[in-house]
């Protein structure tokens, strides 16, 4: 009997992780423009465009807003320091000084720690202890602004200008160490043109990228070793962000077209103004959802192999067969 119970319980818990991680898994994070103003807030949004919130209303422009794994914590950069919130918006602390605040911010998959580019390395924070560690890189990196960590904690892609004036993507090992004559970093584009923006598919099996090997500009994907680079997209999408389930994209594309009516937020493109759509993992079936740039979409659990739902099925079948 107490194991029957037991078993109830952890369905139930369970189902319940589901309906909260199901309903966070629909939301973008973004810096939005309330009201056409000039400088940009946080907000969050519904994939499908419904339920715009706004989060911040702090002086001068947010940048780079990006989701905690267990979705209860955004970090961004604004007034030249590193951000944490609560996804309420409440809750707001500095989690470091002196930080350039226009760098893209990468999360842990373990939510741990913090990860964003420098000159010449990366830099590392851990959230409990403000603990600062330096991925050093060779120096012709000079500019890595752009980090993503791989879903399995043990690699970091990132953009870097090693030959100017193109920039390239890289990863490198959270464990690599400058004077190893290279190992554990590699370049996985070489191209005249410019690419950036990297982001690990939820599988950690591919990685989409902006590039402007096109005529406008688009997005890419390739194998994580850089193999078998495609084109998704070619009118300007930038900052790609995967869906949980790696089967929908958010993307940024700027300039957005001609205003068509309306007030607030999101009631359309604005001129002059990027805009965030939302896409399938082909490139295709791209829609409109808010004013704004820099979404942050995608979010790892570690150590779930299956979906809860399954799990829950396999449990209520144990039941049964005692």
């Amino acid at each position: 009997m107490r194991r029957i119970v037991s078993a109830l319980l952890f369905g139930l818990t369970l189902s319940v992780w589901h309906i909260t991680h199901s309903t966070s898994a629909d939301k973008i994070v973004f810096a939005c423009f309330p009201d056409g103003q000039r400088h940009s807030d946080i907000c969050m949004i519904n994939s499908d465009g419904s339920d715009l919130r706004r989060l911040t209303e702090i002086p001068e422009s947010k940048h780079w807003p990006a989701w905690s794994p267990d979705k209860k914590t955004i970090a961004f950069g604004n007034a030249n320091k590193l951000w944490l919130m609560d996804t309420d918006g409440n809750n707001l602390r500095v989690l470091k000084e002196e930080f350039s605040f226009n760098l893209r911010l990468a999360w842990s998959p373990d939510g741990r720690k913090i990860a964003y580019g420098v000159v010449f390395a990366i830099n590392i924070i851990d959230i409990r202890t403000k603990e600062e560690t330096l991925l050093k890189l060779p120096q012709n990196m000079v500019r890595i602004k752009e980090v993503a960590w791989s879903p399995d904690g043990r690699q970091l892609a990132f953009a870097a200008d090693a030959d100017l004036p193109t920039r390239d993507i890289y990863v490198v090992n959270t464990d690599y160490v400058l004077n190893e004559e290279g190992i554990g970093l590699r370049q996985l584009t070489q191209h005249p043109g410019e690419d950036r923006t990297p982001a690990w598919t939820p599988d950690g099996k591919q990685i989409a990228f902006y590039s402007t090997r096109n005529e406008s500009g688009g997005i890419f994907l390739m194998d994580a070793d850089g193999r078998n680079i495609t084109e998704l997209t070619h009118e300007g999408e930038n900052t790609p962000s995967w869906s949980p389930d790696g089967k929908q994209m958010a993307v940024h594309v700027h300039p957005g077209p001609p205003v068509i009516g309306g007030k607030g937020i999101a009631q359309g493109p604005l001129p002059g103004k990027p805009h965030i759509r939302v896409m399938d993992a082909e490139g295709r079936n791209s829609k409109f959802i808010a004013v704004g740039h820099s979404p942050s979409w995608q979010s790892t659990f570690p150590g779930l192999a299956v979906h809860p739902n399954e799990k829950l099925t396999s449990t209520w079948g144990q039941i049964k067969s005692d």
